[in-house]
């Protein structure tokens, strides 16, 4: 639940503090509340709210945690049947929002892909969860951050014990051992 900032946590290693943030789901109307002051019809006005009240600091290592919908220009991620489309664009966030941020691991959308640049990337889901997604190769994506910049990932196929598969014919036929 939003409660008007983000949750932050700062770990320590050897190239100094590493700060990560923390955004759940938000809708402009429960960002409005707090911050009165700014124009908030958007959801791209609701984040750019929250992130400049935050300080972030770009010149430490920054990740967010964030469960949203975001696009890169024109470019919308590739979706599942299962995902809503919202007309109009109304749930859209750019990317460039979050230059400074290191990383960016999203939620929300069910395939791993990039958006933007390579260091945004939406997790994808564990598990296949509609025929659209039957081709999918679900992974983990493991991150290593190094210094300021440095960003490595390594994404891990999740291979499942009995996958999603498609077939096709009479019910007869299917149902015949």
């Amino acid at each position: 639940t939003f409660r008007g900032q983000l949750d932050k946590v700062t770990l320590m290693d050897e190239h100094g503090p590493l700060n990560i943030y923390l955004l759940p789901f938000i809708k402009p109307a429960m960002v409005r509340r707090f911050y009165p002051d700014d124009k908030i019809e958007t959801y791209e006005e609701a984040v750019k709210a929250i992130l400049k009240a935050s300080h972030i600091n770009p010149s430490e290592r920054n990740i967010l945690v964030a469960h949203q919908f975001i696009t890169s220009g024109d470019r919308e991620p590739e979706r599942s049947d299962s995902e809503s489309i919202s007309l109009g664009g109304l749930d859209n966030i750019d990317a460039s929002v979050f230059d400074d941020f290191d990383y960016v691991a999203l939620g929300h959308i069910h395939g791993p892909q990039r958006i933007g640049r390579d260091t945004v990337r939406y997790a994808g889901s564990p598990l296949k969860y509609s025929f659209s997604e039957v081709k999918q190769i679900k992974s983990v994506t493991m991150v290593d951050m190094g210094e300021k910049g440095m960003v490595n990932y390594t994404k891990i196929p999740l291979i499942p014990s009995k996958d999603m598969r498609v077939i096709k014919g009479p019910i007869e036929a299917l149902l015949d051992p």
